[in-house]
This record gives C-alpha cells, sequence and structure tokens, in this order.
C-alpha cells in the first residue's frame, strides 16, 4: 500500500464512527479507494485498561485491523464526540445557541432538513464519490431521524441515550 493510500485510509477512518463503507467501481483521480469498517467504542480509558478486559474484541479488531493508538478527542462527552466524527467539524462550530436545546448543546434536531444532516453529515459526501454507507449501533444521544439521513445506504440505529 502506498503512503498516500494509507494516509487517506487513515483519514477515513478519523471521519467515520460505527459505519461501514465500501467502494463500487467509481474511481477518483485514477485510485480506487478502499473499503473499510470503523468501530466507534466509547469508556475505553487506557488509564483504565483500555481493551485489556476485552480481549477477543482487542485480538479480532486491534490486533488484525487498525488502532488509532494516539488518538486526541476535542470534546470528550458523548454527543458532542460523534456529532464532531459524523460531520468533522469541531464542537465550536456545531454547538447550539441556546443551551437548553440539542444533544448536550449541539445543534441537531430529528429534522433531516437540519443543516447537521442536510450540509454537515459526512455521508452524502462519501456517496458522491461512489461508496455504500451503513450505519449500526448507537448514533447520537438525542434527536435520531427515524429514517436514514442522504448518503445512508443502510441505516439501522438504536433511539440513542442519556446518561
Amino acid at each position: 500500500m502506498t503512503t498516500n493510500a494509507r494516509k487517506f485510509r487513515i483519514l477515513l477512518s478519523l471521519l467515520m464512527p460505527f459505519a461501514v463503507v465500501t467502494s463500487t467501481k467509481t474511481t477518483f483521480h485514477e485510485t480506487t479507494f478502499p473499503n473499510f469498517v470503523l468501530i466507534l467504542t466509547d469508556d475505553l480509558d487506557l488509564t483504565l485498561g483500555g481493551t485489556a478486559s476485552l480481549p477477543k474484541t482487542k485480538r479480532l479488531l486491534t490486533n488484525e485491523g487498525l488502532n488509532l493508538s494516539n488518538w486526541f478527542v476535542h470534546t470528550p462527552v458523548c454527543c458532542p464526540s460523534r456529532a464532531e466524527l459524523l460531520t468533522g467539524r469541531m464542537f465550536h462550530n456545531l454547538k447550539t445557541p441556546n443551551a437548553s436545546a440539542g444533544c448536550m448543546y449541539i445543534d441537531v434536531s430529528s429534522d433531516l432538513n437540519n443543516t447537521f444532516y442536510s450540509n454537515y453529515y459526512f455521508a452524502q459526501h462519501f456517496k458522491k464519490i461512489g461508496y455504500t454507507v451503513g450505519m449500526f449501533g448507537k448514533h447520537l444521544n438525542l434527536y435520531n431521524p427515524e429514517n436514514p439521513p442522504r448518503g445512508i445506504d443502510r441505516w439501522m440505529v438504536n433511539g440513542g441515550g442519556n446518561y
């Protein structure tokens, strides 16, 4: 794998939480993009042992996949952190002006016309370059749409959750 392909693979993995993305025969700048799966887990703090309590998971995903061992989260709170990954935008560009609205201060609603889904959401951008995108598991804590956002081909998410 070339250095540029490796960098692109890492970049894509940074942008995609708990998603399965596969490339079709579409090419972009004469390069076929690789297929990848990104699995985002919560509460595996290295100080508390990280994946030590999950040896099978570690063997299957970390040892035989890619582990981002030097990963820093800009906003280490569930909904804001997930929103940053789903959009590629920093918290200060996603926060709501009204502290009592949104999902843990993220300016989002379950309406797919909300700017979060209509402009920022990652899937539509990947779809344009030929990827098939699936989203499974926990999406956001609140305001999960009933139907998939633009660009999502397979959608099986739960209602989120709150602390």
